[in-house]
Formats: structure tokens, C-alpha cells, sequence
């Protein structure tokens, strides 16, 4: 179980966006990520490696021209041109190439939006063996080409002189930007879509072209070229690209695909299994995989660069095996990953399920990419560790792994073209947390046996204090074990069984490993945004105590209570409530970003019907709402100094022992209410004794920013946007969705990167399973509102999706 974005989602905020405005965030989002001008002969170099001997004998490039492009009337007449030429250039048929601007593909609409358009790019390449269901497919595809018909500041999304700005490199018109959003969300759809660990794209301007790579760290993209004065980079790269291996054209070897035509009482079996919890409309048969595991030796001894592939009974000795001789190391079968709305670059965790093989029983799995930094602590052995001393309600670990099919690690490769000798430094970032592709980033799996239930699909009200009052049990116990979990939101409170769950620990850290003094540090946000404490938001450089997991519990049953409980609240209203509370933010002198304003105003509230005007409903929420309002809003106001000028020293005496007397019970307060397990003592009561009704969540559907068919509930925020927590809920073929609730802003990190991420590989043994047990202000003006500016994204903008 996960936090981030999963396969299917229901999102934190309040704001809808049209498609194109959804291709611009990420665009703002992705700022920093883009690593540039590559000479395009260099990047071939490094990246599609000419193909193999034939029959002993080099292949040649057959002559292609492409000046009949520039010849056109519109862009629309270039694309079977280019496809033609592309066919010349695959002398083996090894691919298809599609005009596909046409047709879109609904599998790129996430579950949350149905009512948007698919994306559609102008040229797909596929691989012939594995032909596409339809037109576009971008779960199939091996390249998304895009076209533009004129070159200039409109098209090119780059500058191939520095522009001056904060991130020289990426243009600065509206028409830049557009058109980086574009490509960006064609290569998050591929990225999404597969197993991927990066994948390839051509832009074509007019008469020039750039070739980009893409992974998670960032992109790196050559220098604009004009092919038909020199055609030889752009030729050389279609050719190449056709004889290139899977992994070379950046699949994950430890996947493959289960054929159409495979057919076996086992397979059978685990479709049968799968089905069972995904929700799966009118097909007969489940997109699957097979996934392997890969078994390191130790989390101390790196491997060797490009080592061989290791034998195959060493697969087998990762894990406690029943069957082995059957498996051949390909240990699960995997559902096919669904669509989401975030941006290509990050940790882009998903939730799947599979299919244990062995045991003949379902698990989950979070398929993500960790960051490599001697400040994070990998997933797993925290999970153990808690496990080992017995915390209550977290998962349990059935394995884990860092993806390397053939020994070698997949660490994202844009970090170490990141330096002087492949970039003049001008096109760098001036500020160093804005050059995003420095962060190195592995692919990392780790499956669980629990499959809980997102905390906002509850039965009841009851169930929502039950699985509150859990997650204030495992806060303790992790406090008490050493360690601090950091990101406690609604995405990762889960319900299992009728109890909580608190999942995603991946961001935790040891108490002692925190708040060191630094002042070379990089502001150290990490939370989901809507539900981190006051005390964070207000201050980057704050401090992270237990205090603040505890009160981002009090968040989180607030965000659920005005989004799912019965109340008065109009849309609007509702919507301007969530945006006020949850989403507002503003620009510190860095650039960072900062919020809480709102969040202290209604801490400061002596009841919450005092702020938003009406009583929670059923009453004993209320009263839950209320203890906990109390008891996390104590430490944002201790009693005041009195004030003692021109007063009479009698007065002045009476007044000072009044404020100590006040302090003296505001510090024994203020103590108890840094405890998880006295604020548990106080919801105990209300949970077992009070009358709670039968009712589940009723929605409250958002107003849309602007009327049309392409809406979608958009974010504000303008840190990353991961998504929230489902598991696993839909695969490619998704059932009708229920109204969408809003975009997830999720993930805020802001860690310390090592570029030698090769030496810092971690591998570890199978885990053994435990026994144990264990989701405002009237502003019409909704482009602008928020304090977050408009989605045409200035540079203060796109400085923000830096720093959150």
C-alpha cells in the first residue's frame, strides 16, 4: 500500500482545469526538469547506439530525404511524409508507424475526468509483434512524435541561448510553454501506461527537430537542428531506434507481457483471483503481466556496473518458494497500470495488484521510484523495523526490491549528463533547488499483503473515528520505536477489516536524524500539502515533531467531514471553504512556498461552527472534530504577557500571577496534547458510547472553473501533483465512474540528492510476514484564486513548482 499516485485516484482539492490548462501545469510543474542543448550527435552517442552486425556484414542507412516536409501547406500534409520516411528507414519492419492525429486514446483519460478528450500526438511508432488495439495507444507505444508546422518562439519549447530567466533553458512564451506541456503529457502517458523506465520522443518544428530522452529525474534534449540542411541526426535516429533492444528503448526487463493467446489453468486462475477486486467491465480477459523479482545480495555491497545476468535459481533464493521449478523467477502476474494526471518526473508511485504464483493469493503492490539520498531510510526496512517491535495497524511486508533484471540498478540516467562537460553551466538554474534534474531516482517495488480500502469509500461515520483512533495507536507506536512517519494524510490512512491502517512510510525518518541545525539546508517539506501542520506550512525551516503528524490527523477528518458528511455548504462555498483552508499559499523571499494563514485562523476559532457557520453532522463527529480542534490548535496560542505599562504595581503583581498560574496550565495542556495516546483517550468515549448512524459518505460535487466538455478538478497548489490513494481500484477497461472530486497535491519533498547513485544500491532479503493486524472566501474569479496566479504561469510560477 501506497501513498502518491495510484492507479485510480480521488483527489485532495477543489479546482477544475481544461485539458489544455492541465497540459500547462504540468508544464509549470516540470520546470527545471529539462537538461539542454545536447549536440544530437552526442546524445546518439550515449543513447541509440548504432545497430548490430547483419550476417557479419555493417548496416547501412538507406537515403532518405526529408525536404518534402518543409514543402507542405500545413502541418496536417507532414505527417504521412514523415511516416513514409520512417518506414524507409525500418528495412526489417520491425515497427508500425500510425498517423494517429486524429484519434485519441480514452485509456489516457484518468479515471477521475471522464468527461475529457484523449490525448492524440501526430506520429506513434509501434512494435509490429505487438500491434496497437486501437489507433492511439499509448499503453503500446514505443514513441509519440509531435509536429509543429513553423519554427520560432511559438513552437520551440527551449532556448538554445539562455534566456535570462530562472530557468534559462526552457522558453518563456505562452507558446513554449504550451507546447512543452503537450509533449510532457505525451511522455507521462507512456511513462503511466507501462513498465517503463524512460522513453523517447522527436519534436519537429518547421524544418528543425530536437530528440528528447525522458526518465524520472528529467529530460535531456538536444539543440534544435535543421534536418534537411544536415538530416543526418534525425535520420540516424529513426533508423537506430528501430534495432534497439526493449531495454534500450527503456522497458523494464523484469516485466513481460502475458500474450493474447496465452492460455493456462494457472492464468485463468489468477485472472479469476483479480478480478475479484478490480472493478472490470465487459472483458474477458485481464491486461496482465508477469513481473520477476531481482535478488541482491546485500544493502551494503554495490554491483558492478553491467554485470552478467545472474542465474536463475538465484531468483529463487529471494524468496520462500513452494513451486519453484514452475516459476522460472517470474514469481507474479500484474495488472496493467491505469492513467493518471501527474507530470513524467518524480517518484510516480502507482498501486497495483498481483498475483502470488506461489501461494495462489492476491497481494499489492507499490511500484514507485525512491529517492537516492542518504537522508531517506528505504521503505522496507522501516516497515520490518516497526513491525519487529510490534506497532499496531501497518502493513505487512510479504517483499522488496530494488528493480534490477541483470544485476544493474535502474537509477535514472539524467542526473549524470547534468554537468559542465555535456552543458554550457548558463543553462543551468541559477538556484540549485530549482535544477530538478540533479535528483537521482531508482526503480523500487515493495508488495504488502493487506488490500485495504481508501478511507473515503467508509461504511460509516464510525469506521472513520474507528480508523482515526488506530492511526493515532500506530503514530505512538512508531514514535516510540523511533520513528516519525512525516506524511500522514488521506491518502495514506486506509481501512481494513472496519480498523485503520497507516501505510506509505517511505518519508520517515528517525527523530534524532531531524531538525538538525543547518543552514545550508534545503527547506525540508515533506507532507501532502492539504493536510500538513499549521506550523509547516507557516515556516519552510520549521521543525517536523510528533505533534505535527498528530495534528495532520485533524486535517484529514476535516477535509473528509466537508467533503463527505451532511452540511448546509453550497458548492461554491464549499469549494472556497476547501480552497481557503487546504489549498492557499504564497512566495517567500526564496521562492518557497507557504501557507497556514487559514489553517491558524480556524485553530484560533474558539468552535468550528464559529468559522464555517454550521455544526458537523452526526453530532458525535462533531464532538470528535471538537476534541481534536481543541488539542492541536493549543500550541498556536499560549496566554499573553500581560501588558504592564502605566499600571499600578498591585495590578501589575495580580496580573503577572494570573499569567503564570494560565501558563502553568496551558504547559501541562500543551503537553498532553503532543501525546497521540491522550488525544486517543479522549475519542475512545465518543466512539464506543455514543449512538452513531448508519449512513455512509454523500458527495458534494464542485463547480467547474469553466463550462465545456474537456473539465477536470485541478489543483492549485502548485507543488507536484501525485495523486491520492486507491488501490488498485480500475484497470484499462474502467466501469463509469462516480462524480470526480478534485485533483491530489500531494507529495512535497525537499531532500538532499547524492549524484553517485550507482554506489549507493541497496538489496535485501525476502521479508517474513507477521500476524499482527494491521485514506473560505467568495472569489468568483477561479482562475486567479488561491493567491496562486494564473495557469498562464509567470516565472514566479514556475519557481514555485520548484519549491514545494
Amino acid at each position: 500500500m501506497v501513498s502518491d499516485k495510484l492507479a485510480s485516484h480521488v483527489g485532495f482539492s477543489s479546482t477544475h482545469r481544461v485539458l489544455n490548462a492541465v497540459q500547462r501545469q504540468i508544464c509549470v510543474e516540470s520546470a527545471g526538469a529539462f537538461v539542454g542543448p545536447m549536440d544530437p550527435r552526442k546524445f546518439l552517442e550515449a543513447f541509440v547506439p548504432p545497430p548490430p552486425p547483419k550476417n557479419g556484414k555493417e548496416r547501412t542507412i538507406p537515403n532518405v530525404s526529408f525536404e518534402e516536409m518543409t514543402k507542405t501547406d500545413d502541418e496536417i500534409e507532414m505527417y504521412p511524409i514523415y511516416v513514409e520516411i520512417c518506414k524507409k528507414l525500418d528495412q526489417d519492419k520491425i515497427m508500425a508507424f500510425r498517423d494517429t492525429h486524429a484519434s485519441s486514446d480514452p485509456s489516457t483519460v484518468p479515471p477521475g475526468a471522464p468527461e475529457r478528450l484523449g490525448l492524440r500526438p501526430d506520429v506513434m511508432t509501434y512494435l509490429r509483434d505487438r500491434p496497437p488495439r486501437r489507433t492511439t495507444d499509448f499503453a503500446r507505444a514505443e514513441r509519440a512524435d509531435e509536429f509543429k508546422f513553423k519554427y520560432g518562439n511559438f513552437a520551440d519549447p527551449f532556448d538554445d541561448e539562455p534566456n535570462g530567466s530562472s530557468f534559462p533553458f526552457e522558453g518563456c512564451t505562452e507558446g513554449s510553454k504550451d507546447v512543452r506541456g503537450q509533449i510532457t503529457s505525451y511522455a507521462a502517458a507512456m511513462l503511466d501506461l507501462q513498465f517503463r523506465t524512460f522513453v523517447f520522443s522527436v519534436l519537429i518544428m518547421g524544418e528543425h527537430a530536437r530528440l528528447i530522452r525522458w526518465d524520472r529525474s528529467g529530460a535531456i534534449v538536444t539543440r534544435s537542428f535543421d534536418y534537411c540542411e544536415d538530416p543526418e541526426p534525425l535520420a540516424q535516429f529513426l533508423w537506430r531506434f528501430n534495432f534497439l533492444s526493449p531495454a534500450q528503448r527503456g522497458h523494464d526487463e523484469s516485466v513481460e507481457v502475458v500474450g493474447d493467446k496465452e492460455d493456462s489453468m494457472e492464468l485463468f486462475q489468477a485472472q479469476l483471483a483479480l478480478k475479484k477486486h478490480v472493478a472490470w467491465a465487459g472483458a474477458e480477459k485481464l491486461d496482465l503481466f508477469r513481473l520477476r523479482m531481482t535478488p541482491l545480495n546485500s544493502d551494503t555491497t554495490p554491483l558492478p556496473v553491467k554485470p552478467s545476468v545472474p542465474p536463475a535459481e538465484s531468483y529463487h533464493s529471494f524468496k520462500s518458494m513452494c513451486k519453484p521449478s514452475r516459476l522460472d523467477g517470474w514469481d507474479y502476474y500484474v495488472i496493467a497500470p491505469t492513467m493518471s494526471e501527474r507530470g513524467p518526473f518524480g517518484r510516480a508511485t502507482r498501486s497495483l495488484y498481483v498475483y502470488d504464483r506461489d501461494a495462489e493469493v492476491v497481494r499489492h503492490l507499490k511500484d514507485t521510484n525512491r529517492i537516492i539520498s542518504h537522508k531517506h531510510t528505504v521503505e522496507h526496512k522501516i516497515i520490518k523495523e516497526l513491525g519487529d517491535k510490534k506497532v499496531p495497524h501497518i502493513t505487512t511486508m510479504h517483499a522488496a526490491w530494488d528493480v534490477a533484471p541483470k544485476g544493474e540498478c535502474y537509477n535514472t540516467l539524467t542526473p549524470t549528463f547534468y554537468n559542465d562537460k555535456e552543458f554550457e553551466t548558463w543553462f543551468a538554474p541559477p538556484k540549485e533547488n530549482h535544477q530538478k534534474g540533479r535528483r537521482t531516482y531508482r526503480s523500487y517495488r515493495l508488495i504488502t499483503n493487506e488490500l485495504g480500502t481508501v478511507v473515503w469509500k467508509f461504511k460509516d461515520w464510525k469506521e472513520v473515528v474507528q480508523t482515526v483512533v488506530d492511526v493515532l495507536e500506530a503514530l505512538d507506536g512508531a514514535e516510540r520505536a523511533g520513528w516519525r512517519h512525516r506524511d500522514v494524510s488521506v491518502g495514506n490512512m486506509m481501512i481494513l477489516n472496519g480498523r485503520g491502517l497507516l501505510i506509505d512510510w517511505d518519508a520517515s525518518q528517525k527523530p534524532e536524524d531531524m531538525n538538525c541545525e543547518n543552514e545550508a539546508r534545503l527547506p525540508d517539506l515533506t507532507g501532502t500539502w492539504q493536510f500538513m501542520s499549521t506550523s509547516r506550512l507557516l515556516d519552510v525551516n520549521a521543525r517536523h515533531d510528533a505533534v505535527d503528524d498528530i495534528e495532520s490527523v485533524f486535517w484529514v477528518l476535516l477535509w473528509l467531514t466537508l467533503n463527505y458528511s451532511r452540511h448546509p455548504l453550497s458548492p461554491r462555498k464549499l469549494r472556497n471553504y476547501l480552497q481557503q483552508v487546504f489549498d492557499s499559499y504564497v512566495l517567500d523571499d526564496d521562492g518557497f512556498a507557504t501557507g497556514g494563514g487559514p489553517k491558524q485562523a480556524l485553530l484560533r476559532s474558539d468552535e468550528l461552527s464559529d468559522y464555517f457557520h454550521f455544526s458537523p453532522q452526526p453530532p458525535c463527529l462533531g464532538e470528535v472534530l471538537s476534541h481534536l480542534h481543541h488539542q492541536v490548535g493549543l500550541r498556536y496560542y499560549p496566554p499573553k504577557k500581560p501588558y504592564v505599562a502605566s499600571k499600578s504595581p498591585e495590578v501589575r503583581r495580580l496580573q503577572q500571577k494570573h499569567y503564570e498560574e494560565e501558563l502553568k496550565i496551558y504547559e501541562a495542556e500543551k503537553a498532553s496534547s503532543e501525546d497521540a495516546m491522550f488525544i486517543h483517550s479522549l475519542l475512545m468515549p465518543v466512539l464506543e458510547e455514543q449512538a452513531w448512524p448508519t449512513y455512509g459518505p454523500e458527495s458534494h460535487p464542485l463547480p467547474p472553473v469553466h463550462d465545456g466538455p474537456q473539465i477536470r478538478e485541478r489543483s492549485k497548489n502548485r507543488s507536484s501533483f501525485f495523486r491520492a490513494q486507491e488501490i488498485a481500484r480500475y484497470g484499462n477497461n474502467k466501469p463509469t465512474k462516480a462524480p470526480s472530486l478534485g485533483m491530489a497535491r500531494v507529495k512535497i519533498r525537499r531532500t538532499g540528492e547524492s549524484l553517485n547513485a550507482r554506489a549507493l544500491v541497496t538489496s535485501y532479503a525476502p521479508l517474513q510476514e507477521r500476524d499482527e493486524g494491521g485514506g473560505g472566501h467568495d472569489d468568483d474569479d477561479d482562475e486567479e484564486e488561491d493567491g496562486g496566479g494564473s495557469d498562464d504561469g509567470d516565472e514566479e510560477e514556475r519557481e514555485q513548482a520548484f519549491n514545494i
